[in-house]
């Protein structure tokens, strides 16, 4: 989620890394140091958290507000890695259609490479091997994936996607490139 041009994440972060100090600063001048200044007397202390109440209302309201949006953020970080956990449990199936549809692509590009050295043919007659169909069931497990992962796995996974997308878009070319009306040039 963005915040304008901050994104939540970051905007906690920031908080935490300014407000983290100023709380400990805020602690040490509104009850360490008026207790040595007053010769540790009660009434000192009394005196300065009187004299500065606005500033220590607004001071624990900004401490509340900080517990809370890290609590909500360590919620909301553990919702996600337990919805990852339970989207990545569906991968291995997906990897096993995919797996299943790189045999069959094996076979049609073995084909078309035998053929393409074939002086005879010149990759005029259609290939023998059918084009594989790519899966449907793998979409929905990715794309889960990737909305609920780390970037860097999310990154990684996007790019398996992209590159079977590759894949699928040059073995369907090539396919259609083995006809009598085919202009592919083979360079021996």
């Amino acid at each position: 989620m963005r915040l304008g041009l901050i994104k939540a994440d970051s905007l906690i972060r920031i908080l935490n890394w300014v407000g983290t100090p100023a709380v400990g600063l805020y602690f040490f001048s509104m009850v360490i140091y008026p207790w040595f200044s007053g010769g540790g007397g009660w009434s000192n202390v009394q005196k300065v958290w009187m004299d500065w109440q606005a500033l220590n209302v607004g001071i624990l309201a900004f401490i509340s507000s900080l517990v809370a949006f890290n609590i909500s953020n360590h919620h909301a970080n553990q919702q996600r890695e337990r919805e990852f956990l339970a989207a990545r449990s569906f991968l291995p199936e997906a990897l096993s259609e995919l797996t299943s549809y790189f045999k069959q692509s094996a076979n049609l590009l073995t084909e078309a490479w035998t053929r393409a050295k074939d002086d005879s043919d010149r990759c005029k007659t259609p290939l023998e091997a059918p084009v594989p169909k790519l899966p449907e069931n793998y979409k929905e497990i990715f794309s889960r994936c990737i909305a609920l992962a780390e970037p860097e796995v999310a990154g990684y996974l996007s790019y398996v996607l992209m590159r079977l997308q590759v894949h699928h878009a040059r073995v369907v070319d090539l396919n259609e490139s083995f006809q009598p009306e085919s202009n592919m040039l083979i360079y021996p």
